[in-house]
Protein backbone atom coordinates (compact mmCIF):
# COMPACT_ATOMS: atom_id res chain seq x y z
CA UNK A 1 0.00 0.00 0.00
CA UNK A 2 1.33 3.44 -0.92
CA UNK A 3 2.56 5.83 1.72
CA UNK A 4 0.24 8.72 2.41
CA UNK A 5 2.99 11.32 2.35
CA UNK A 6 6.05 10.74 0.20
CA UNK A 7 7.72 13.66 -1.57
CA UNK A 8 8.64 11.90 -4.81
CA UNK A 9 5.31 10.11 -4.94
CA UNK A 10 3.51 13.34 -4.09
CA UNK A 11 5.07 15.19 -7.03
CA UNK A 12 4.11 12.37 -9.39
CA UNK A 13 0.64 12.07 -7.92
CA UNK A 14 0.08 15.80 -8.00
CA UNK A 15 0.86 15.91 -11.69
CA UNK A 16 -1.51 13.01 -12.33
CA UNK A 17 -4.24 14.61 -10.28
CA UNK A 18 -3.76 17.95 -11.99
CA UNK A 19 -4.50 16.20 -15.24
CA UNK A 20 -7.84 14.88 -13.98
CA UNK A 21 -8.62 17.10 -10.93
CA UNK A 22 -12.36 18.00 -10.64
CA UNK A 23 -12.01 21.39 -9.01
CA UNK A 24 -9.74 24.48 -9.08
CA UNK A 25 -7.50 23.61 -12.10
CA UNK A 26 -7.52 27.13 -13.52
CA UNK A 27 -6.50 27.70 -17.14
CA UNK A 28 -6.45 30.45 -19.71
CA UNK A 29 -7.05 28.52 -22.94
CA UNK A 30 -6.79 29.32 -26.58
CA UNK A 31 -8.89 31.95 -28.22
CA UNK A 32 -12.13 30.44 -29.41
CA UNK A 33 -12.83 31.33 -33.06
CA UNK A 34 -11.07 34.65 -32.54
CA UNK A 35 -11.28 37.01 -35.51
CA UNK A 36 -7.98 38.25 -36.91
CA UNK A 37 -7.35 41.93 -36.16
CA UNK A 38 -10.48 42.02 -34.00
CA UNK A 39 -11.03 45.34 -32.18
CA UNK A 40 -13.13 43.64 -29.53
CA UNK A 41 -12.07 40.72 -27.35
CA UNK A 42 -14.48 38.97 -25.00
CA UNK A 43 -13.05 37.02 -22.09
CA UNK A 44 -15.34 34.55 -20.33
CA UNK A 45 -14.67 33.32 -16.79
CA UNK A 46 -16.51 31.61 -13.94
CA UNK A 47 -14.80 33.38 -11.06
CA UNK A 48 -16.14 35.67 -8.37
CA UNK A 49 -16.03 39.46 -8.31
CA UNK A 50 -12.59 39.19 -6.72
CA UNK A 51 -11.41 37.13 -9.69
CA UNK A 52 -12.95 39.69 -12.03
CA UNK A 53 -10.93 42.37 -10.29
CA UNK A 54 -7.69 40.37 -10.60
CA UNK A 55 -8.31 39.77 -14.29
CA UNK A 56 -8.94 43.44 -14.92
CA UNK A 57 -5.68 44.31 -13.21
CA UNK A 58 -3.88 41.75 -15.36
CA UNK A 59 -5.43 43.16 -18.50
CA UNK A 60 -4.51 46.77 -17.81
CA UNK A 61 -1.10 46.39 -19.45
CA UNK A 62 -2.75 44.83 -22.49
CA UNK A 63 -5.28 47.65 -22.70
CA UNK A 64 -2.51 50.23 -22.50
CA UNK A 65 -0.54 48.48 -25.24
CA UNK A 66 -3.59 48.13 -27.51
CA UNK A 67 -5.79 51.15 -26.70
CA UNK A 68 -7.91 50.65 -29.83
CA UNK A 69 -8.93 47.14 -28.72
CA UNK A 70 -11.82 46.84 -26.28
CA UNK A 71 -11.35 43.93 -23.86
CA UNK A 72 -14.39 42.96 -21.82
CA UNK A 73 -14.72 40.39 -19.05
CA UNK A 74 -17.90 38.36 -18.79
CA UNK A 75 -18.39 36.43 -15.54
CA UNK A 76 -20.74 33.43 -15.75
CA UNK A 77 -22.01 31.37 -12.78
CA UNK A 78 -20.17 28.08 -12.45
CA UNK A 79 -23.25 25.93 -12.90
CA UNK A 80 -24.06 27.58 -16.23
CA UNK A 81 -20.53 27.94 -17.54
CA UNK A 82 -20.08 24.93 -19.82
CA UNK A 83 -23.59 25.33 -21.24
CA UNK A 84 -22.79 28.97 -21.97
CA UNK A 85 -19.61 28.01 -23.85
CA UNK A 86 -21.36 25.33 -25.88
CA UNK A 87 -24.51 27.28 -26.73
CA UNK A 88 -22.67 30.50 -27.60
CA UNK A 89 -20.30 28.55 -29.85
CA UNK A 90 -23.19 26.78 -31.56
CA UNK A 91 -24.96 30.11 -32.01
CA UNK A 92 -21.96 31.72 -33.66
CA UNK A 93 -21.14 34.16 -30.85
CA UNK A 94 -18.48 32.44 -28.71
CA UNK A 95 -16.05 34.35 -26.49
CA UNK A 96 -12.57 34.97 -27.87
CA UNK A 97 -10.82 33.76 -24.73
CA UNK A 98 -12.22 31.52 -22.03
CA UNK A 99 -11.18 30.32 -18.60
CA UNK A 100 -11.43 26.52 -18.49
CA UNK A 101 -11.47 23.67 -16.05
CA UNK A 102 -9.99 20.40 -17.28
CA UNK A 103 -13.36 18.71 -17.77
CA UNK A 104 -14.44 21.47 -20.14
CA UNK A 105 -11.79 20.36 -22.63
CA UNK A 106 -13.35 17.15 -24.07
CA UNK A 107 -16.76 18.55 -25.15
CA UNK A 108 -15.23 21.76 -26.52
CA UNK A 109 -12.56 19.81 -28.40
CA UNK A 110 -15.14 17.45 -29.84
CA UNK A 111 -17.21 20.40 -31.06
CA UNK A 112 -14.12 21.80 -32.78
CA UNK A 113 -14.46 25.29 -31.28
CA UNK A 114 -10.97 25.59 -29.76
CA UNK A 115 -8.21 27.23 -31.75
CA UNK A 116 -4.77 25.52 -31.53
CA UNK A 117 -2.07 27.71 -30.00
CA UNK A 118 0.95 26.20 -31.77
CA UNK A 119 1.23 28.93 -34.41
CA UNK A 120 1.06 31.67 -31.77
CA UNK A 121 3.56 29.92 -29.50
CA UNK A 122 6.05 29.61 -32.35
CA UNK A 123 5.91 33.36 -33.02
CA UNK A 124 5.74 34.59 -29.40
CA UNK A 125 9.20 34.81 -27.84
CA UNK A 126 7.78 35.77 -24.42
CA UNK A 127 6.19 32.36 -23.84
CA UNK A 128 7.97 29.01 -23.81
CA UNK A 129 6.03 25.79 -23.65
CA UNK A 130 9.00 24.34 -21.74
CA UNK A 131 8.15 26.56 -18.77
CA UNK A 132 5.07 24.44 -18.01
CA UNK A 133 4.78 20.98 -16.53
CA UNK A 134 4.72 18.57 -19.50
CA UNK A 135 1.84 16.56 -18.04
CA UNK A 136 -0.40 19.61 -17.82
CA UNK A 137 0.36 20.66 -21.37
CA UNK A 138 -0.19 17.08 -22.54
CA UNK A 139 -3.56 16.96 -20.80
CA UNK A 140 -4.73 19.86 -22.94
CA UNK A 141 -3.12 18.75 -26.19
CA UNK A 142 -4.40 16.46 -28.92
CA UNK A 143 -2.50 15.11 -31.90
CA UNK A 144 0.41 17.45 -31.25
CA UNK A 145 -1.74 20.57 -30.98
CA UNK A 146 -1.85 22.63 -27.78
CA UNK A 147 -5.23 24.16 -26.90
CA UNK A 148 -4.73 25.63 -23.43
CA UNK A 149 -2.04 27.37 -21.39
CA UNK A 150 -2.10 27.00 -17.59
CA UNK A 151 -2.71 30.09 -15.50
CA UNK A 152 -2.33 28.30 -12.19
CA UNK A 153 -3.07 24.87 -10.84
CA UNK A 154 -4.55 23.59 -7.60
CA UNK A 155 -3.60 19.98 -6.90
CA UNK A 156 -5.99 17.87 -4.84
CA UNK A 157 -3.23 15.65 -3.49
CA UNK A 158 -1.83 18.07 -0.91
CA UNK A 159 -2.25 16.93 2.69
CA UNK A 160 -2.41 19.62 5.34
CA UNK A 161 -3.13 19.32 9.03
CA UNK A 162 -4.06 21.37 12.07
CA UNK A 163 -1.01 21.49 14.34
CA UNK A 164 -3.01 22.87 17.25
CA UNK A 165 -5.34 19.87 17.27
CA UNK A 166 -2.44 17.44 16.92
CA UNK A 167 -0.72 19.12 19.86
CA UNK A 168 -3.90 19.04 21.90
CA UNK A 169 -4.15 15.26 21.31
CA UNK A 170 -0.41 14.83 22.03
CA UNK A 171 0.17 13.25 18.62
CA UNK A 172 3.21 13.47 16.37
CA UNK A 173 2.81 15.35 13.11
CA UNK A 174 2.51 13.36 9.86
CA UNK A 175 5.76 12.28 8.21
CA UNK A 176 6.92 10.40 5.13
CA UNK A 177 6.59 7.03 6.86
CA UNK A 178 2.82 7.17 7.12
CA UNK A 179 0.76 4.65 5.21
CA UNK A 180 -3.04 4.39 5.01
CA UNK A 181 -3.24 2.27 8.18
CA UNK A 182 -1.30 4.85 10.19
CA UNK A 183 -3.43 7.60 8.72
CA UNK A 184 -6.65 5.83 9.79
CA UNK A 185 -5.26 5.17 13.27
CA UNK A 186 -4.54 8.88 13.79
CA UNK A 187 -7.83 9.98 12.23
CA UNK A 188 -9.68 7.86 14.77
CA UNK A 189 -7.74 9.44 17.64
CA UNK A 190 -8.50 12.92 16.34
CA UNK A 191 -12.23 12.30 15.99
CA UNK A 192 -14.08 13.58 19.06
CA UNK A 193 -17.65 12.75 20.05
CA UNK A 194 -19.90 14.42 22.58
CA UNK A 195 -21.90 12.77 25.39
CA UNK A 196 -24.73 12.13 22.96
CA UNK A 197 -22.42 10.25 20.61
CA UNK A 198 -22.49 12.88 17.89
CA UNK A 199 -19.22 13.86 16.30
CA UNK A 200 -17.97 17.25 17.49
CA UNK A 201 -14.70 17.10 15.57
CA UNK A 202 -13.86 14.93 12.57
CA UNK A 203 -10.35 13.62 12.13
CA UNK A 204 -10.33 14.08 8.38
CA UNK A 205 -12.19 15.64 5.48
CA UNK A 206 -11.95 15.37 1.70
CA UNK A 207 -14.50 15.45 -1.08
CA UNK A 208 -12.28 13.78 -3.69
CA UNK A 209 -11.78 10.08 -4.23
CA UNK A 210 -9.69 10.12 -7.41
CA UNK A 211 -6.36 10.71 -5.67
CA UNK A 212 -6.92 7.62 -3.53
CA UNK A 213 -7.29 5.50 -6.67
CA UNK A 214 -4.05 6.87 -8.06
CA UNK A 215 -2.34 6.46 -4.70
CA UNK A 216 -3.21 2.77 -4.82
CA UNK A 217 -1.77 2.41 -8.35
CA UNK A 218 -5.24 2.31 -9.86
CA UNK A 219 -6.62 4.09 -12.91
CA UNK A 220 -9.95 5.61 -13.90
CA UNK A 221 -9.91 4.65 -17.59
CA UNK A 222 -7.70 2.54 -19.83
CA UNK A 223 -6.39 5.49 -21.88
CA UNK A 224 -6.81 9.08 -20.68
CA UNK A 225 -6.61 10.50 -24.23
CA UNK A 226 -8.66 7.87 -26.02
CA UNK A 227 -10.66 6.05 -23.34
CA UNK A 228 -12.50 2.94 -24.42
CA UNK A 229 -13.62 1.70 -21.03
CA UNK A 230 -13.78 2.58 -17.36
CA UNK A 231 -11.53 0.37 -15.23
CA UNK A 232 -12.72 1.34 -11.78
CA UNK A 233 -13.67 -2.32 -11.39
CA UNK A 234 -9.96 -3.11 -11.09
CA UNK A 235 -9.10 -4.48 -7.59
CA UNK A 236 -6.69 -1.58 -6.95
CA UNK A 237 -9.37 1.00 -7.70
CA UNK A 238 -12.01 -0.89 -5.73
CA UNK A 239 -9.69 -1.15 -2.73
CA UNK A 240 -9.02 2.57 -2.81
CA UNK A 241 -12.71 3.48 -3.11
CA UNK A 242 -13.67 1.14 -0.29
CA UNK A 243 -11.03 2.65 1.98
CA UNK A 244 -12.05 6.22 1.15
CA UNK A 245 -15.80 5.79 1.58
CA UNK A 246 -15.37 3.67 4.71
CA UNK A 247 -13.71 6.66 6.36
CA UNK A 248 -17.24 8.05 6.60
CA UNK A 249 -19.52 5.02 6.36
CA UNK A 250 -17.65 2.58 8.61
CA UNK A 251 -15.08 4.43 10.71
CA UNK A 252 -16.96 7.75 10.94
CA UNK A 253 -13.76 9.80 11.01
CA UNK A 254 -14.88 11.91 8.04
CA UNK A 255 -18.21 13.61 7.29
CA UNK A 256 -20.36 11.73 4.82
CA UNK A 257 -20.68 13.22 1.38
CA UNK A 258 -23.12 16.07 0.83
CA UNK A 259 -26.66 14.80 1.18
CA UNK A 260 -25.64 11.80 3.30
CA UNK A 261 -24.46 13.49 6.46
CA UNK A 262 -26.36 14.34 9.62
CA UNK A 263 -25.14 17.75 10.77
CA UNK A 264 -27.93 18.43 13.23
CA UNK A 265 -26.70 20.61 16.07
CA UNK A 266 -23.39 21.47 14.36
CA UNK A 267 -22.52 25.02 13.38
CA UNK A 268 -20.89 25.82 10.05
CA UNK A 269 -17.37 25.64 11.47
CA UNK A 270 -17.99 22.26 13.05
CA UNK A 271 -19.33 20.86 9.80
CA UNK A 272 -16.03 21.43 8.01
CA UNK A 273 -13.55 21.40 10.87
CA UNK A 274 -11.18 18.49 10.70
CA UNK A 275 -7.73 17.82 12.01
CA UNK A 276 -6.19 17.34 8.62
CA UNK A 277 -7.42 17.56 5.10
CA UNK A 278 -6.58 17.36 1.42
CA UNK A 279 -6.41 20.52 -0.63
CA UNK A 280 -9.20 20.62 -3.20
Amino acid sequence: MKKLIDRKFFINLMQNIVCICMFFLILIPSCINIKKHSKKIRVLHFGSLDVDKIFNEMLEECREKYPDTKITLEPVPWGQYLDKLLTSSAGGSPPDVAWLENHHMPPLYEKGVLLPLNEFLEKDTTISIKDYWPRIIDRFSMNGKVYCLPNDVAPIAVVYYNKELFDRANLDYPDDNWDWNKFLEIAKKLTIRGPDGRVKQYGFYSGNWQNWVYSNDGKLVDDIKNPTKCILNDPKAIGALEFFYNLALKHNVMPALIGQQDTTGMDEEQKVRGCFNKYE
